[in-house]
C-alpha cells in the first residue's frame, strides 16, 4: 500500500510541475506579445512573477532518492536437533600388535558391545642381516677399480678421437688448399711464355730418339731455368716367357716319347707272372 501511495504522489507532483512549466511558457509568450501595451509597473510585476516561477521550478526540481530498505535475514530454526556424542577410543601398542579397547556406545538401554580387533593387516618386521667378509670386500674393490679404468679408457678414447678429427680436418684443409694453389711448374711455364729474357738450359741437349720424355722445369736463378728431360721407359722390360728347368734324373736317360714306343703287347695276367697266386676276388 505504501508503494502505491508513493507512486501516486510522484505522479501528482510530476503533473503539477508540468502545468507550472506550461504556465511559465504561456506567461513568457504573453509578456513578450503584450509588453508594449503594459505600463512600467505592470511590466515589472509580470517579469518578476515569471522569474519567481522559473526560480521555483529550477531549485525545487528533482525526485528524492528512494530510501534504502534493509532486508532482514530470517534464520530458520530447526525443530528437531540431534546430539551426537563422540567417545575417544584409547589405543595401546604392545610389541607391534595393535590392541583396540572395547567401544562403549551410549544407547537407550545402556548395553555394552565389545568389539574384537582383527590382526589381518599387521606386518611384522623381520631382521635383515648382511654378512661382510674379505671375499665380498675384495670383489667390491675389484668392481670399483674396473669401473674407474673403464671411465679412464673412455676419456682416453675420446681424447684420441678428438685429436684424430683435428688431424683429419687439417689434412682435408691442406688438400683443399693445395687444389687452389698453383703448381710451381705451371708458374714457370707461364713465365717462359710471357718473358723472353730468361735463359733456358736443356739437359740433355741431344736426347736419344725413340723414347718418350717427361719435362721438368727447375729454376736456377732469376734469369736461368733448367729444362730436365727424363726418359719415361727407363727400367721397364718386356716380360718374356721362360721355360721351366727339368728335374735332375741322376744320369738316367729321359723317358721315350709316346710316339717312339710303337705297338706294345698288353701286360700279362697276374696268374701268368712267375706263378703268382690270383687275386682274392677272382674265380680261379
Amino acid at each position: 500500500m505504501q508503494r502505491v501511495v508513493g507512486n501516486g504522489g510522484e505522479r501528482v507532483a510530476g503533473f503539477s510541475r508540468l502545468m507550472l512549466w506550461m504556465v511559465l511558457f504561456i506567461g513568457g509568450a504573453g509578456f513578450l506579445t503584450l509588453r508594449g501595451s503594459l505600463s512600467g509597473n505592470g511590466e515589472l510585476g509580470a517579469a518578476g512573477g515569471l522569474l519567481i516561477l522559473l526560480a521555483y521550478l529550477m531549485f525545487t526540481g528533482g525526485q528524492p532518492a528512494p530510501p534504502v530498505r534493509k532486508k532482514k535475514n530470517t534464520t530458520s530454526i530447526s525443530i528437531e536437533e540431534e546430539i551426537e556424542e563422540e567417545i575417544i577410543i584409547p589405543v595401546s601398542r604392545k610389541r607391534g600388535v595393535d590392541v583396540v579397547t572395547p567401544v562403549v556406545e551410549a544407547v537407550d538401554n545402556e548395553d555394552i558391545i565389545e568389539v574384537e580387533a582383527l590382526d589381518d593387516d599387521i606386518v611384522e618386521a623381520k631382521e635383515y642381516v648382511v654378512e661382510v667378509d674379505a671375499q665380498s670386500m675384495l670383489e667390491t674393490e675389484i668392481d670399483s677399480v674396473v669401473l674407474s679404468r673403464r671411465e679412464s679408457q673412455k676419456e682416453i678414447r675420446e681424447g684420441i678421437e678428438k685429436r684424430r678429427r683435428k688431424q683429419l680436418a687439417k689434412i682435408r684443409g691442406d688438400t683443399l688448399r693445395s687444389r687452389y694453389d698453383a703448381d710451381s711448374r705451371e708458374e714457370l711455364q707461364k713465365i717462359l711464355q710471357q718473358s723472353n729474357e730468361i735463359q733456358v738450359l736443356d739437359e740433355p741437349e741431344n736426347p736419344a730418339p725413340g723414347h718418350p720424355y717427361g719435362k721438368v722445369l727447375i729454376r736456377i736463378d732469376e734469369n736461368k731455368i733448367l729444362r730436365l728431360r727424363v726418359p719415361l721407359d727407363v727400367g721397364l722390360r718386356a716380360a718374356e716367357s721362360e721355360s721351366e728347368p727339368l728335374p735332375d734324373l741322376g744320369g738316367l736317360p729321359p723317358p721315350p716319347l709316346p710316339k717312339a714306343i710303337g705297338d706294345l703287347p698288353p701286360p700279362p695276367l697276374p696268374g701268368e707272372i712267375g706263378g703268382l697266386p690270383p687275386p682274392p676276388n677272382s674265380d680261379q
